[in-house]
C-alpha cells in the first residue's frame, strides 16, 4: 500500500487557540518501504503517525491510500484502510485489557468479522512471529514481563495482517535483549513485503534499518533522504536537535582529519569493512 501525504497540516486546539503540530507536510511512503521518522521532542512525530494511520483528520491537506483519499468531504474516513494499517503507540502494552493473551490478540481479527478458525490461525501465527510459545495464550497478559507484554501488543496488531505497520518508539524502555527481539519481529514483517513506518530517537537503529528517513522540526518536514544522505555530514543535524549514530560520528571525524573513509557507516560490521578498505588503500596486506 502506498501512503501519500499532500500538504498536510494539523492543529490542536488549546484555550481557544490553534496550536500547529504539523505544517504543510508532503511525503510518499512506497509499498514495502521502511521509513524512519526522526526529530526532537515536540517536532510532530507522534501526530504524523496518527494522521498516517487515519486516527487524526488533517486540518488541511489530504492523505491518500493507493490513490484513494482517506478523508471525504463529509468528514467521514474511507473504510478502505480498515485492517490495512496497524498502529502501535508508545508503550503499546498499556493497551492490553483482556483476561488472557489469546483473547487480547484475537480482539482485532474478531472485529474484522473473520471466522473463529481464521481468528485462531492468526492468533497462533502472530504469537509465533513475536517469539512467544502457544502456552502463553492462556495466561493473563499482566503476568508477563514488560518485554513480553510489548510483544503481545505487537502480536495483536500483526494478527490484523496489515500492509503497513506504524510504530511510535517501539523499543523505548526495553533492555538490549527485549529491544533486539522487537527489531527482529519488525525485520521479519518487512521481509514479507510489508511497509514499516518507524518513529525512534535511537539513531543507530534508524540508520541501520531504514531505507528512507523523514526529519521533522517544529512540525515541518525539513529533510528527506536515505540514511547516507541524512547522516553523511551534508545535513546540519544539530540545528534540528539531532546527532548521527555514535559510530558514524567517529567516521565523520576521521574524514575531517583527512582519512580516506566514507562516513556512511552505521553498524560495527560496516565499520570493520570500511577500516579494512582503508588499510588496503594504504598498501597493507592482511
Amino acid at each position: 500500500m502506498e501512503i501519500v501525504l499532500q500538504e498536510v497540516s494539523f492543529y490542536y486546539q488549546t484555550g481557544g487557540q490553534d496550536i500547529p503540530a504539523l505544517m504543510d507536510v508532503s511525503l510518499t511512503v512506497r509499498p514495502g518501504e521502511w521509513l524512519a521518522v526522526v526529530g526532537a521532542g515536540g517536532s510532530g512525530k507522534s501526530t504524523l503517525a496518527q494522521v498516517m494511520a487515519g486516527l487524526l483528520r488533517p486540518s488541511r491537506g489530504q492523505v491518500y491510500l493507493d490513490g484513494v483519499p482517506l478523508w471525504r468531504s463529509r468528514g467521514k474516513g474511507t473504510p478502505a484502510w480498515r485492517g490495512k494499517i496497524g498502529l502501535a503507540l508508545q508503550q503499546p502494552e498499556r493497551q492490553l485489557f483482556a483476561e488472557t493473551v489469546g483473547q487480547d490478540v484475537a480482539f482485532g481479527p474478531r472485529n474484522l468479522g473473520l471466522s473463529p478458525q481464521e481468528v485462531e490461525r492468526r492468533v497462533r501465527q502472530s504469537l509465533r512471529r513475536v517469539g512467544l510459545d502457544q502456552e502463553v495464550a492462556g495466561r493473563s497478559p499482566f503476568s508477563l514481563s514488560g518485554g513480553q507484554q510489548r510483544r503481545v501488543a505487537l502480536a495483536g496488531i500483526l494478527a490484523l495482517e496489515p500492509e503497513v505497520f506504524i510504530l511510535d518508539e517501539p523499543t523505548a524502555g526495553l533492555d538490549p535483549a527485549g529491544r533486539n527481539m522487537i527489531l527482529q519481529v519488525l525485520k521479519g514483517y518487512h521481509r514479507r513485503g510489508n511497509t514499516v513506518v518507524f518513529i525512534s530517537h535511537n539513531m543507530a537503529e534508524v540508520a541501520a534499518l531504514a531505507q528512507k528517513i523523514a526529519v521533522l522540526h517544529r512540525g515541518r518536514l525539513v529533510f528527506w533522504g536515505s540514511p547516507a544522505e541524512v547522516f553523511d555530514g551534508r545535513a546540519d543535524l544539530a540545528q534540528w536537535g539531532l546527532r548521527p549514530p555514535p559510530i558514524t560520528e567517529v567516521f565523520l571525524e576521521l574524514k575531517e582529519l583527512g582519512a580516506p573513509v566514507s562516513p556512511a557507516v552505521f553498524t560495527l560490521e560496516a565499520a570493520e569493512e570500511e577500516i579494512l578498505r582503508w588499510y588496503r588503500r594504504e598498501g597493507h596486506d592482511l
